[in-house]
């Protein structure tokens, strides 16, 4: 029983032991611990993208900087905060950041090819693109991001900090109510396009979809809506836009008049995440077996509809079954956005820094070690659980061992 009584407190003191190291953990994980009396350095670097047409040197290009003053750095909610937000949400909703101060604009040096911000205070930063580009050409700007200062490196901290910024790609898409149907089914098409950054002067000079359909369905219908931000304005069928089937060509157009391109400019200056979507309804009427395969184009800015040549979106199949009732899906199979990025990527998102590709904003912090995984998870439920689960095996432990004893002793005798 001696045997038993000295393992019962023995194990009674490894588990205090535990409980008290957890309870003392230094406060390391709670709160960053990075030099706060000092300032930081941020170069934002940016490349062309395979849409521009402006055919421009980077150089020249202005960038702005806005500090962030909602959110604390100095505490692990702050960074908490920050990997749930997007860039899109400042612009869309600053009343939930706090005020922005520290506005500074840097332009990209011929020689560095860098905007550089030297001597910021430490915080989380608005970047944005300022309008370049001059009259009718494509020109694709920087996403707006938000970056900390400094930059959790895994092992330290950085307070050089270089991004290189991800532009918004000028795309468009494609997708359907229904990849499987019926001869005599209604199909609804939505062709999601993006919104170029109006040029200097707050101005769009082109914005036009086309759509050719196959020969399998029939046209019904089509309009435009602005998306992709709360309170957006509607669009006015033959005041915003314009609708034209060709039955002998069979395509759709749909054409954004000067008061549409008005509205369009407003929307995009305001809100990056601003898109377009055309909806065309069809009947399909082909044979069963009958593939339905459709692509369409956008005319933005720069991409003249003479020439015939715009930006292509993915190309969407439809099957015509049978019996089976339509199921819904996306249906995409090939093609993507003409700008080469992945393919629906409005707007928004974190830096890509020294070269990687960008990440959402939770990815994007655990990454670099500023948001640890289980990090903060051992509050007072989990000392309590921790404490019960030792409880709980000690005295299955002692239990175990009395029981021995006894049969122990039971054999000796």
């Amino acid at each position: 029983m001696t045997r038993t009584v000295e393992l019962l407190v023995s194990s009674l003191l490894v588990v205090l032991l535990i409980v008290l190291g957890v309870v003392t953990m230094p406060a390391a994980d709670a709160h960053p611990q990075f030099d706060a009396g000092r300032t930081a350095q941020l170069s934002i670097h940016k490349t062309a993208s395979s849409t521009d047409t402006a055919q421009e040197p980077l150089a020249g290009v202005v960038f702005g900087i806005q500090k962030v003053n909602g959110i604390d750095l100095n505490s692990n909610e702050g960074w908490k905060e920050l990997s749930t937000l997007d860039a899109r949400d400042v612009q869309q909703h600053p009343e939930r950041l706090g005020e922005l101060t520290h506005a500074a604009t840097r332009m990209v040096d011929a020689t560095t090819a860098a905007a550089v911000f030297s001597d910021l205070p430490l915080g989380v930063y608005l970047v944005t693109e300022q309008p370049a580009r001059i009259g009718d050409v494509s020109y694709s700007v920087v996403a707006p991001f938000l970056v900390p200062l400094p930059m959790n490196t895994g092992d330290g901290w950085n307070y050089d900090v270089v991004v290189q910024a991800k532009n918004q790609p000028i795309s468009i898409t494609k997708t359907a109510s229904a990849t499987n149907v019926q001869s005599g089914d209604d199909i609804t098409y939505t062709l999601n396009s993006t919104i170029p950054a109006p040029d200097t002067q707050g101005k769009l000079y082109r914005y036009i979809v086309t759509d050719p359909l196959p020969s399998a369905v029939t046209y019904r219908s089509a309009e435009l809506t602005l998306t992709g931000f709360d309170g957006a304005p509607q669009l006015r069928a033959d005041t915003d836009y314009t609708v034209r089937y060709d039955a002998a060509s069979r395509e759709v157009t749909l054409t954004v008049t000067e008061a549409g391109l008005r509205t369009l400019a407003d929307a995009r200056a305001h809100n990056a995440a601003a898109h377009v979507r055309a909806s065309i309804r069809v009947t399909a009427v082909g044979n069963p077996g009958d593939p339905i395969d459709n692509t369409a184009a956008f005319f933005p800015d720069g991409y003249d509809p003479a020439t015939g040549k715009g930006i292509s979106s993915n190309t969407h199949r439809i099957v015509i079954a049978d019996h089976k009732p339509p199921v819904d899906g996306s249906g995409n199979s090939s093609g993507g956005a003409a700008s080469g990025a992945s393919a629906g990527g409005a707007s928004g998102g974190g830096p890509a820094s020294n070269g990687t590709s960008a990440d959402t904003p939770t990815s994007w912090l655990q990454r670099r070690g500023v948001l640890r995984q289980g990090q903060l998870a051992l509050t007072g439920a989990g000392i309590y659980g921790l404490c019960i689960a030792g409880a709980t095996a000690l005295f299955a432990g002692a239990a175990l061992m009395y029981y021995r004893d006894r049969k122990q002793r039971k054999a000796k005798r």
